[in-house]
């Protein structure tokens, strides 16, 4: 089982689904047309708007534009990781996962003898627990629950140097060894890695245990705080404790809040926050986002006040900017100094925390806090400073009225009479925005965001751009501003158009997710293109006809005939 999955296995397992099958397993399906519809799994509507292909595999949401293969879907809909979600798909067609064999021979991940010896020292360590009085009575001094115990899988760890190995019969020592549960000493002799220790079990996505934490109890020797060494399946940096708990005690979180440390998240859900998850003493990087925001769309990250926690929230910061979006936020909470979520609970009640998180600093004011710092926004140079230190967090941002609200408030700090618009600024004298058609509209979208798509069809004769795509139309200002600059970018086409009476629909395009390959959004492109201008050139024609009809002879109007019947 050790080793990547080979590329070629996945995109077989992918073509081999039905994703209607795989779908329709989870949620209920209509027969619409060609096509499947049903109500969006992935947020709340009353009338469907989830449609699934068939013919091209893929599905498609119109109302929050999540879009993907099955593979995508049961990564969306079962909340797993991509490895995860491979697994799934593969065993609901009787496939086995193959693994490309790696560097070393000791790769074990999803190694039953692994994970049978995670378990086994699991069940020791609880029932150790039960045995322990004092390990007991730490638990209710710190205000812990047997019931909450029970639920985390909480356990004990003697003390004593080969408590645990010598209650692990059949499992060899080189297994023990691999899983972390043992060390080996200069001298050459094993003993037990976690000793006279409350132990938290640390759960992936499935349930299983991959790893242990474990607190010591008094001032004893060693660090306060113990995790088991990384191994194949278990990356302290991936890993986030309390996740498993907070899914399987909420279907869907609305937030989630990031602590710093095991008992902070016990000490919540004991309050009666579930929604709780802690790092496991690593810094919150890009991999947490990622796998945070598959669950939820709004993260509350809980520091310290002082200075060392301030310093941690801006290098999370850093590294989430660019994982946010219009639908995806990130807000922060910085504690009094000295105190921690375990601590303020208990001596103010989940109602003050409750109401921290309420007040809690988006993100990105955050980000304007400290780029501000120290800079007297009363000056010109210090204003111009403050410009120029936001613009690389507006580049990292994805495009969409997040990213444009973000420059907006950028440019009035900075005292920048602007002319971007984020859609709701009043526009004297414009005329409002003309009805556009669905295939525009998706055509557009294409464009917005890759508006190197040009670059593959400018060539084809067959499509004449020119004499009907004349910028009247919104596919055809698009294009025009295209040809003009074959180099622009997404943002720079935006502020171009920004005084376009379709500038809101163009702002909107630009904000919307699209999750197609970029060969089948070329192929999309020019079909839909096509028939765009068969549409564009009927009405022409139509418009010509009638006058000809009101200016012209019989003889004229059978030539103009003739000719487009010849073309």
């Amino acid at each position: 089982m050790a080793g990547r999955i080979p590329q070629s296995f996945i995109n077989d397992l992918v073509e081999k689904v039905d994703i209607v099958e795989v779908i329709g397993s989870r949620m209920s399906l209509k027969k619409a047309g060609k096509n499947y519809s049903g109500l969006c799994p992935f947020h709340n509507e009353k009338t469907p708007s989830f449609s699934v292909s068939p013919d091209k595999q893929f599905f498609h949401c119109f109302g929050c534009q999540e879009s993907g293969t099955a593979l995508g879907f049961i990564m969306l809909h079962d909340r797993l990781d991509f490895v995860e979600a491979v697994e799934v798909l593969a065993s609901s067609i009787g496939l086995d996962v193959p693994r490309e064999r790696g560097p070393s021979s000791k790769e074990i991940r999803g190694d039953t003898k692994f994970l049978e010896a995670l378990s086994r020292a699991s069940d020791f360590y609880k029932d150790q627990l039960r045995r322990s009085e004092q390990a007991k009575n730490y638990l209710k001094n710190r205000g812990l629950s047997g019931t909450l115990a029970r639920d985390f899988q909480l356990g004990y760890a003697p003390a004593g140097w080969q408590v645990l190995q010598s209650n692990l019969d059949g499992l060899s020592k080189e297994t023990l060894m691999d899983a972390g549960l043992i060390s080996q000493g200069d001298n050459g002799k094993s003993y037990d890695r976690f000793r006279d220790r409350i132990i938290f079990p640390i759960r992936n996505t499935r349930g299983q245990i991959i790893g242990f934490g474990g607190r010591l109890m008094s001032s004893g020797s060693g660090p306060k705080y113990l995790n088991s060494p990384e191994t194949q399946t278990f990356k302290k940096s991936e890993e986030l404790y309390g996740l498993y708990e907070a899914r399987k005690s909420i279907s869907r979180l609305e937030r989630i809040v990031v602590v710093e440390g095991y008992m902070d998240v016990l000490a919540l859900v004991e309050s009666g926050l579930a929604n709780v998850v802690a790092t496991l003493g690593t810094a919150t990087n890009e991999f947490h986002f990622q796998k945070l925001f598959r669950h939820t769309n709004e993260i509350i990250l809980c520091f310290d006040g002082d200075h060392a926690g301030r310093q941690a929230g801006w290098k999370a910061l850093e590294r989430a900017i660019t994982t946010l979006t219009d639908q995806k936020q990130l807000k922060f909470v910085f504690l009094p100094e000295g105190e921690d979520p375990d601590t303020l609970v208990q001596k103010l009640g989940l109602s003050h925390f409750e109401t921290l998180l309420k007040n809690a600093t988006s993100g990105l004011d955050y980000l304007v806090q400290r780029l501000s710092d120290g800079l007297d926004l009363e000056s010109l140079d210090d204003r111009a400073k403050f410009f120029g230190l936001c613009q690389p967090y507006v580049e990292k941002l994805k495009a969409g009225i997040l990213k444009e609200v973000f420059q907006q408030k950028i440019d009035n700090i900075a005292g920048l009479k602007t002319q971007r618009s984020i859609g709701v600024r009043k526009n004297r004298g414009r005329q409002p925005s003309a009805k556009i058609s669905k295939l525009e509209m998706k055509l557009a979208s294409y464009l917005i965001k890759f508006p190197n798509l040009w670059g593959s069809h400018k060539e084809d004769t067959k499509l004449q751009y020119d004499g009907l795509l004349d910028g009247t139309n919104l596919i055809g200002k698009l294009i025009k501003e295209v040809k003009s600059k074959p180099a622009i970018n997404t943002e720079e086409l935006l502020v171009r158009l920004m005084d376009d009476p379709n500038y809101q629909d163009i702002a909107d395009l630009a904000g919307r997710t699209i999750e197609i390959g970029f060969e089948l959004i070329k192929v999309d492109f020019r079909e839909g293109l096509g028939h765009l201008i068969v549409t564009l050139d009927k009405k022409s024609q139509r418009e010509r006809l009638q006058d000809l009809g009101q200016t012209s002879s019989i003889s004229d109007l059978r030539k103009f005939v003739s000719s487009k019947q010849h073309n």
